[in-house]
């Protein structure tokens, strides 16, 4: 059962952030982690500058969510819940010709596919994907098309898929979610390769 935090622990670290382990590069050491190490990993996710620029600073706010995660748990999934919307809000931004286009998540992602937006050689997070789908999609995991992420869709619709289910599980809950942090990292990367497909660096190669 979560609670309000009291006022005099407000700063003090959430004990079930503490308690997870890593291996340290620069000794081969193993160590429990710690602050620091939570805000690399959200330091490392960057948006591209051609990004808009209320989609970036969203996009900040999603990772600051995720480091204060150290202090109240609950905090990484919302993180991962305000990713899957970075992402409807970035796909509407590049992608909608007028303020009032009623076009959902589904069809926003269709048509960053369609027009070679989003292209499956284009997410890094593909290359691990062989290697951590349990930890990428969640075990056996199905997207709303009902396709197992063990069935070879194109990357891109298989992303497409796992951001479309779970905005929607996030938004329409049936129970409290709470999420792992390395979980919750894994929707903001997802996010933030989408992001900065729509937006990418050579910007010749960007459909007008």
């Amino acid at each position: 059962m979560e609670r309000l935090k009291k006022i005099e622990e407000i700063t003090e670290p959430d004990h079930r952030s503490t308690g997870f382990g890593m291996i340290d590069v620069s000794d081969g050491i193993s160590r429990n982690m710690t602050l620091g190490d939570f805000y690399k990993n959200a330091e490392r996710l960057r948006v591209n500058e051609g990004a808009p620029e209320d989609v970036r600073s969203y996009m900040e706010a999603v990772k600051t969510l995720f480091v204060y995660g150290w202090f109240y748990y609950p905090f990484f999934t919302l993180s991962a819940f305000m990713a899957t919307t970075a992402v409807e809000m970035a796909l509407k931004r590049r992608l909608q010709t007028r303020p009032d286009d009623p076009s959902g998540l589904k069809t926003l992602f269709d048509k960053a596919i369609s027009q070679g937006l989003l292209r499956d050689e284009s997410f890094p997070s593909r290359e691990h994907v062989q290697a951590n789908r349990a930890a990428i999609f969640g075990e056996n995991a199905k997207s709303s098309e009902g396709f197992s992420v063990e069935a070879g869709p194109p990357y891109a619709e298989r992303v497409a898929g796992f951001m479309r289910h779970f905005r929607n599980v996030f938004a329409h809950p049936s129970g409290h979610w709470i999420l792992f942090p390395g979980q919750a990292l894994n929707f903001l990367v997802l996010a933030g390769e989408v992001i900065n497909q729509l937006w990418p660096s050579q910007h010749e190669d960007v459909k007008p």
